[in-house]
């Protein structure tokens, strides 16, 4: 009976000795859930496949064509929206109304649905793009160019436009687009970062350093900025950048866009969250 009682003890001991040893292993459950990790910044476009393949068959339905396997020089790298229209096929607006000239509305109207067919090509939601020039030239062919406003602050830079050319018989004379997709994404990236810099340190931190600029030949260049320079801080923006080193992908960063009255340029952008001087993406 003894002999029974001590076998049962020492099997309990060492069932709880392994159970200690399995647990000791393992991390510990955290009530809460897991750790939250900080929002990744800046905001990033990649090169994607699948918006470049879109693109593709919306080419060739624009142009009533097969698919190409050129089409990638009608595209833009990164955003696969539309470069330039080839050569071959014409491409028209849709006819609004049964009148043998569409009046101004009906006009507008054609251009909007022009818009929402041609899909990726275009690569902005038609509710983010804002009509920002229309010329009428004397022999009734248009130029529309739209500004893509898709971010809770100002877009900076060479990208968000979309220009349309046609003529009085709807035919498409010049298509093009340096639209941003997925800008809802960029945006929740964006409204999830901290900005650390007010406006009203911006300027003690550009004082004494190191700025770069893009001069009027496409050649970067920098300077010191200094206090004698008329340092003025204009508003918080979005600007796309181009990472060095990368070629497949645009960085967002949230900056403030300063001015300068006495400097070899004349515009000057901080990120607002790192502190950095940067320099918004030019068109490739």
């Amino acid at each position: 009976m003894l002999r029974g009682q001590l076998i049962s003890r020492m099997a309990l001991l060492y069932s709880l000795a392994t159970l200690s040893a399995a647990c000791a292993g393992t991390t510990a459950v955290n009530p809460n859930g897991p750790a939250q990790r900080g929002p990744a910044y800046p905001a990033i476009l990649r090169e994607n496949e699948a918006r470049r393949s879109n693109s593709h068959s919306a080419l060739a339905k624009l142009l009533s064509q097969p698919e190409s396997s050129e089409a990638d020089r009608w595209l833009r790298p990164i955003t696969a929206t539309i470069r330039e229209l080839p050569q071959q096929g014409a491409v028209y607006l849709p006819q609004v109304g049964a009148g043998p000239a569409m009046t101004e509305e009906q006009t507008r109207e054609a251009v909007r649905r022009f818009l929402i067919a041609a899909g990726s090509l275009v690569g902005a939601d038609p509710t983010h793009l804002s009509l920002a020039q229309e010329n009428v030239a004397p022999d009734g062919s248009h130029l529309d160019l739209f500004e893509q406003r898709p971010f809770n602050y100002p877009l900076r830079g060479d990208y968000g436009r979309v220009r349309i050319d046609f003529r009085t018989d709807r035919r498409v004379t010049r298509f093009t687009s340096t639209a941003i997709p997925s800008t809802d994404t960029i945006q929740t990236a964006l409204s999830a970062s901290k900005t650390t810099i007010a406006a009203a340190d911006v300027s003690q931190r550009l004082i004494g350093s190191a700025a770069s600029y893009m001069d009027a030949g496409g050649v970067q260049r920098s300077f010191l900025v200094s206090s004698s320079m008329g340092i003025s801080v204009l508003e918080l923006v979005v600007c796309p950048v181009h990472p060095a080193g990368y070629s497949d992908r645009l960085e967002f960063h949230l900056a403030w866009e300063v001015q300068l009255a006495n400097a070899p340029t004349t515009v000057l952008y901080l990120d607002a969250v790192n502190g950095s001087t940067i320099t918004p993406a030019t068109l490739p």
